[in-house]
C-alpha cells in the first residue's frame, strides 16, 4: 500500500513539474506515456527519452530540467521494483542514488565558471564511478 501511494506522489509531483514547464500538449503527451508506463515497462523508457528530446528541444535544462529527469528515472525503476517485490531499503538506494546528482550539478555548474570545460566531463565521470561503486556495495550485500 506505501508503495503504492509513493509511487501516486511521484506521478503527481512529475505531471504538476511538467505542466509547469511545457505546454498542454506536451504536458499531455508526457503524462500519456508517463501513465502508460505503469501498465507496460518499456513505456517508462519511451517516456524518458521523449522527456529528454522535449527537455533539449524546448532548450529547457539546469535544474529544472535535472529535477525532471531524476524523478522520471526514480519513478521508471520504483514501478520495476514494485513489480518485483523489493524491500524498502531498495527504494532508499535508488532515492539516494538519484538525488546525488543535484548537488553534484550544482558543484559542476559553480566550478564551470571558474575553470575549463573539461573539468565538468570529468566531475560527470567521476559520478558515474562512485554510482557505480554505490551499487556494486548494495548489491553485493
Amino acid at each position: 500500500m506505501i508503495r503504492r501511494l509513493y509511487l501516486a506522489a511521484l506521478f503527481t509531483i512529475i505531471t504538476y513539474i511538467t505542466y509547469l514547464g511545457f505546454d498542454s500538449r506536451v504536458t499531455l503527451v508526457l503524462s500519456l506515456a508517463l501513465s502508460l508506463s505503469i501498465l507496460v515497462w518499456w513505456m517508462g523508457y519511451a517516456y524518458l527519452a521523449l522527456l529528454g528530446i522535449a527537455l533539449v528541444y524546448h532548450r529547457l535544462g539546469g535544474f529544472y530540467g535535472l529535477t525532471l529527469l531524476s524523478l522520471g528515472i526514480i519513478f521508471v525503476e520504483s514501478l520495476h521494483l514494485t513489480r518485483v517485490g523489493a524491500s524498502m531499503r531498495h527504494y532508499g538506494t535508488l532515492t539516494a542514488a538519484v538525488i546525488m546528482a543535484l548537488p553534484l550539478y550544482s558543484v559542476a555548474y559553480y566550478l564551470s565558471a571558474y575553470l575549463p570545460s573539461l573539468v565538468n566531463t570529468m566531475v560527470a565521470a567521476l559520478f558515474v564511478v562512485s554510482l557505480y561503486l554505490l551499487f556494486y556495495l548494495v548489491v553485493r550485500r
